[in-house]
């Protein structure tokens, strides 16, 4: 079967030009479709430069490089590359990874089975978009951000909610979705209820998967970790208030070791929290080898969003056997099971949190519980080759059924 890909990250192509292996799941689960002889792959994506398409160990990448900059003539000249792609490759099936991404219109401009693998939501992330007590003016009139940043502002949050009802669109015009937890589920039924939906779960980043090391407790300080993007509605601001109220409450020696942000001015300024003096570490950018060290040194992860599918942030950390605290927002609950393998609570709640946060502190052998728990319900969820499986079977349900409403006849094996 010949499988077309359109990605939002450019999974192993880097490998071949720097060396670089992706790191990102959609490569995890790239390095595995390599490995069957029954798949013949293609991976589209955007490219900041003019690139050829080539073949690199069985698979053919299509760098798409589009200057256009005006939002409705780059789309159209987006499409018309895609097609042209399409019809180089000529696959039997195109899967495309978010529905919050414009390939997803391309469905309706060819005659092949698309399958789109939802990954979050932009109209349920708009709608989550700024922390309580925090809205656009906040950008506007801080000191904190530049000029620049002040004259995008709008702009920023015009294009979030044009994005998402594009994503509507997306919603509407493809048929066949998959998914791996209730909420994306709901959400393709609510636009779209003759879609067909199936449900697979996501591979994980090598470190993770394949690391030999679990989490066991250690005695002394507290150490908190948290993985969030830049985003408000990812929980930077919970972050911040709950260490606060650890803080100034308690006598908990601890540390909060937030990574993949390096700042949080803006938060700062707004609650009047600066993150160093309530215990909160800001890292960065980390490697997946540092994330792993930092993770099977802490006491508790904890997942502060507003809004989410699927987080891997907190796969990641089960997989370690971490134990997990997540808010109960989006599709998290399809991921914790509510004390047993994880804890679920409530958004924007930093009271019940920080409490917790405390009695887990205090009971560690809750928390070696936990991290049995996490660990064998994460390693079965992203076990690599029982998601390979399900996938293939998928693309052939796929290939059956949209044959069968087209009248094409029976599907050559």
């Amino acid at each position: 079967m010949r499988v077309l890909w359109f990605s939002p990250t450019k999974s192993l192509f880097e490998s071949r030009i720097s060396g670089h292996n992706g790191g990102g799941w959609i490569s995890s689960l790239e390095e595995q479709i390599r490995a069957q002889s029954s798949v013949e792959l293609g991976v589209v994506f955007e490219y900041d430069s003019s690139v050829d398409s080539s073949v690199v160990e069985g698979v053919t990448y299509y760098p798409l490089h589009i200057t256009q900059k005006n939002r409705k003539k780059r789309l159209a000249v987006a499409i018309d590359q895609s097609l042209k792609i399409i019809d180089d490759f000529q696959p039997d099936l195109i899967q495309f990874f978010g529905s919050e991404w414009w390939y997803g219109l391309l469905a309706g401009h060819t005659d092949i089975p698309c399958l789109v693998h939802m990954q979050g939501s932009l109209p349920s992330c708009y709608n989550a978009r700024y922390p309580a007590g925090f809205s656009v003016w906040n950008k506007l009139l801080s000191r904190h951000t530049s000029f620049r940043q002040k004259l995008m502002a709008f702009r920023v949050d015009s294009t979030f909610w044009k994005n998402a009802e594009q994503e509507v669109r997306i919603l509407k015009v493809n048929r066949y979705f998959m998914g791996r937890t209730h909420w994306d589920q709901s959400i393709v039924r609510f636009y779209n209820p003759e879609a067909t939906y199936f449900t697979c779960q996501e591979m994980l980043r090598s470190s993770f998967i394949k690391s030999e090391q679990s989490w066991t407790y250690q005695a002394g300080a507290l150490k908190v970790i948290s993985t969030i993007s830049g985003p408000l509605y990812k929980g930077m601001d919970l972050i911040l208030k709950t260490a606060r109220l650890l803080k100034e409450h308690t006598d908990l020696v601890f540390e909060w070791s937030v990574c993949g942000v390096h700042e949080a001015r803006l938060m700062e300024s707004l609650y009047g929290i600066e993150a160093n003096s309530v215990g909160v570490n800001l890292l960065g950018v980390v490697s997946q080898e540092e994330l792993v060290d930092r993770l099977l040194d802490s006491t508790i992860y904890v997942h502060p969003s507003y809004i989410d599918n699927s987080p891997n942030s907190i796969c990641e950390a089960q997989v370690l056997g971490v134990p997990v605290i997540t808010t109960d927002v989006g599709g998290t609950s399809s991921l914790v099971e509510d004390g047993h393998s994880g804890y679920l609570v409530p958004a924007n709640d930093p009271l019940k949190l920080a409490d917790l946060v405390m009695q887990l502190q205090a009971d560690s052998e809750k928390l070696s519980e936990l991290s049995v728990n996490c660990r064998a319900t994460a390693l079965q969820r992203h076990n690599p080759q029982e998601i390979i499986e399900t996938l293939l079977e998928i693309y052939q349900q796929v290939r059956r059924s949209f044959l069968e409403r087209s009248n094409f006849g029976g599907l050559d094996e």
